[in-house]
Parts: structure tokens; C-alpha cells; sequence
């Protein structure tokens, strides 16, 4: 499955790269919701539950549907221009109410496909019957949210804004002051790329998962999600993250900005897409082979003694160690005139992150 962007006739003026606090607020906010997806972010969630008592955390959990994997677009900017997270608050307050309603939907009903047109869901409809029963089905928390939503959507938008505010105070202000340099860094490095390079290379630059098929004219997001547009007319809007962990985020909600939500810090120094993953997982399928990784991990070996140890010729080795290789799981070096072969921990290390970014972004 993939979400694929097609290029012919795009503007390159009206790709943009830019700041966004509330984007990056959002991603926090995500990360405390599902902390088990989010490993490398324990040391962020701890200094910051200091900062959360029983009243927050009630009406965090009230709110959680609109920052849960689907990710409300609320939370995205609304313009191309870099801005401050008070003018983005301001821009969440002067939405319509239409509007307003039709993105917080979205967020409520997560996954799905499109909600139903807002003057269904204000009025009593069977698509608004149909719309409180999926997210019932989903969670009450859902249900809960819509029910609020749908009854008193400027209540919501004031607890909504409120709530924001409130988190500002209490930590994001303090988490953005640790990584606003580096994403100021990262937006100036790729509005660099886009003006150096073509504009299919500069999309394809924001994630490892991202590829550009010249013959096609179109980039692939590879994502659990099936999507495809021609970016003719479009504005499309590059916002960099550090919290967001290794998801890769794409909106494309009609009349608004295209997002691409995009991680700088990949999950390994070499992120695998899913055919790696599929090799290294098979690689590991073989009692043989596992019984080789005991002696690879405790010391450099050779072919030779490794066919020793195990009563195995040397050419049994030779073809497991092949697959260890093409997984990406062996390294192998010549010292003198023997070649010494041993495996590389950090594969191993950061074989579970790595399968949760494939499986999360």
C-alpha cells in the first residue's frame, strides 16, 4: 500500500517547508497517548509527568481521540508561512464552525474514510446515527468525544484551546525550546533541497520510505494507507518533527494544504523499508543459522573454525553466513590473510523499533 503523489503540472513554488509548534505539540501530545509505540521518547514522558495532575490528565483523556494515530488535521498548518504557536492558536479559533466541526470529526472517527457533510451530522440523520455508532464501536472515549462535539462544538473548541494553552504552560513550552533549533535547521536544510533539486527528489528526501519514479513523474509514501493525487493546484506543505517518533503523517483533506508530517531522527542510522525487514525476519527463521549467531555474537570468527565448531563443512557455512550477509546482520573483515566474521549488534538491537516504524508509519 502506498500514498502517491503525481507530479505533472505541479508548481514547485507551491511546495513549502515550514515550522510548527502546534504540529510538534501535537506529536507530544501523541507519544504520552501511546507511550508503548514511542520507546525513545521514555526519558521526554518522564520529565514531563511532574508536570500532569488528575484534572489535566481527565481532560487529556477526554480529548485523546483527536491526537490518537489518525491525527487530527486541527493540529497542521493552515498556511504555508512558519508560524508562532499563538497565531496557530488563533487560526484553530477563527476556523467557521463548519470547518471546525468537519476536521474534528475527522479526527473523532480516525481511519475510516470521509465523515458525512456537517449538516448531516447536526441534524438527526441516519449518517449521524451511523457516524456515533462507528465511533462507539471504536471506543466509548470516541463516542463520548463526537456526542460533545456534535451537541456543543464551541464548548469543545473553547475546552480544545484551553486545554492547548494549558499544556504550553505546563511543558511544551519548556520540550520546544529543546528542539526548535533543530527543526528551524532541518526547515532550512530542505527548503534548500527543493530549490537545489528537482521536486520530485525533494519529496522524496523527507522519509527513507519515500521513492520517486522518474519513468512516472510521481513519488510513493509507503504507508498503510491507499492513495493517490495529482498535486495539480495543490498546495503542499512540509512540516519536520523530532517527537513524532518514526511515524511518517500525510493529509490531503480537500480545500486545505497537503501535509507531510515527517521525523528527522530515523529510528536506526540505516531504517529498513518492508523487504529488508521481510529478509532479516527469514534470515532468523533457521535453527542453523541461529546457532551460528550464538558464536558471531561472542567473537570474531572465520569460516573455518565456525565449520570446526559446528561439524558442518565449510561450504554449509559459507552459504549461512551468505544470508546472514544479505540481512544485514553479518560483517565481515580481513585481517592478514584470514577474514573474520562477527555480527552487528546494533541490528539486533534496533530490529524491534525498526519493525514498529514499518509497521507504524
Amino acid at each position: 500500500m502506498a500514498i502517491v503523489f503525481k507530479l505533472s503540472e505541479f508548481d514547485p513554488t507551491d511546495f513549502n517547508i515550514a515550522l510548527s509548534p502546534l504540529a510538534e505539540m501535537m506529536a507530544l501530545l501523541h507519544v504520552m497517548a501511546e507511550p508503548d509505540h514511542h520507546l525513545e521518547a521514555r526519558s521526554s514522558l518522564v520529565a514531563i509527568s511532574g508536570s500532569i495532575d488528575d484534572e489535566y490528565l481527565r481532560e487529556f483523556n477526554f480529548l485523546s481521540p483527536l491526537w490518537a494515530r489518525f491525527r487530527c488535521r486541527l493540529f497542521f498548518p493552515l498556511t504555508a508561512r512558519s508560524q508562532t504557536l499563538e497565531k496557530e492558536l488563533e487560526a484553530v479559533e477563527s476556523l467557521s464552525n463548519h470547518a471546525f466541526i468537519w476536521l474534528c470529526a475527522e479526527g473523532v472517527q480516525g481511519m475510516r474514510g470521509p465523515v458525512p457533510s456537517v449538516d448531516k451530522l447536526l441534524q438527526d440523520s441516519p449518517e449521524r446515527q451511523q457516524f456515533l455508532e462507528y465511533c462507539l464501536s471504536r471506543s466509548t472515549a470516541r463516542h463520548d468525544l463526537a456526542i460533545e462535539l456534535l451537541t456543543d462544538p464551541d464548548s469543545i473548541r473553547q475546552r480544545l484551546l484551553q486545554f492547548l494553552d494549558n499544556t504550553n504552560q505546563r511543558f511544551f513550552q519548556r520540550e520546544w525550546k529543546l528542539v526548535r533549533d533543530e527543526i528551524r535547521s532541518a526547515v532550512d536544510f530542505h527548503r534548500h533541497q527543493a530549490t537545489a533539486h528537482s521536486i520530485g527528489e525533494a519529496l522524496s528526501k523527507l522519509h527513507y520510505s519515500a521513492e520517486y519514479n522518474t519513468d512516472l513523474n510521481e513519488v510513493r509514501f509507503d504507508k498503510l494507507q491507499q492513495y493517490s493525487a495529482s498535486l495539480k493546484d495543490r498546495t503542499v506543505i512540509a512540516v519536520p518533527s523530532v517527537r513524532i517518533g518514526p511515524h511518517l503523517t500525510v493529509k490531503w483533506e480537500p480545500g486545505l494544504p497537503i501535509i507531510v508530517h515527517f521525523p528527522l531522527r530515523p529510528v536506526s542510522a540505516e531504517p529498513l523499508g518492508i523487504e529488508g525487514m521481510r529478509r532479516r525476519l527469514a534470515a532468523l527463521n533457521s535453527e542453523s543459522r541461529l546457532e551460528l549467531f550464538r558464536h558471531l555474537v561472542g567473537e570474531p570468527i572465520t569460516t573455518s573454525e565456525l565449520a570446526s565448531r559446528l561439524s558442518q563443512s565449510p561450504a554449509q557455512i559459507s552459504r549461512e553466513l551468505r544470508t546472514l550477509r544479505d540481512s544485514g546482520f553479518l560483517v565481515s573483515e580481513r585481517r592478514g590473510k584470514l577474514v573474520f566474521h562477527r555480527i552487528d549488534i546494533d541490528k539486533i538491537v534496533h530490529l524491534g523499533s525498526d519493525l514498529l516504524s514499518i509497521i507504524l508509519r
